[in-house]
């Protein structure tokens, strides 16, 4: 019988900003570099690695963004992408939603360390919100409201 190893899941940290400049000054990176520091730590997780793209705007494609796929692929079951804002990944809605299936798809998973996205559900809320997330990705949670507002009584 083999033994099971427990794994400890760990934080990948992914920073960037827009203009040589700020990378330059090393505010925005260090600024963000304490955010993910803190939230690892309040989250109980090790920071396996941080990858930097400093003078990347966020609104290049995916293939234009080797330093964000190099963070993806060391993703493993468990792990999570930590991020000091969510903008940090990209500024074009689809770009993001397509680095988040590639998360997924790893099993992983990704935390703002502002903390959007990461909202407290209730047990109902919650089922709803992964039913749709399951059929409309990142538009998910949208579903359910664009249902509700065709149930409103028109003016």
């Amino acid at each position: 019988m083999r033994a099971a190893i427990a794994r400890v899941n760990s934080a990948i940290g992914y920073l960037r900003c827009s203009t040589d400049r700020q990378a330059d000054s090393g505010l925005g990176i260090e600024a963000q570099r304490a955010s993910i520091t803190a939230t690892a730590a309040r989250l109980g997780l090790p920071l396996a690695a941080v990858f930097t793209d400093a003078g990347a705007s966020g609104s290049l494609a995916i293939d234009d963004r080797p330093v964000l796929l190099d963070a993806v692929s060391v993703l493993k079951r468990g792990d999570v992408l930590l991020v000091a804002k969510r903008d940090r990944i990209g500024r074009d809605v689809v770009e993001v939603a397509m680095v988040e299936r590639l998360v997924t798809k790893r099993g992983a998973r990704i935390v703002s360390a502002a903390g959007e996205g990461t909202a407290v559900l209730t047990a109902a809320s919650s089922k709803r919100r992964t039913s749709s997330s399951r059929h409309f990705g990142p538009f998910g949670s949208c579903v359910p409201m664009a249902v509700r507002s065709r149930r409103l009584p028109t003016p």
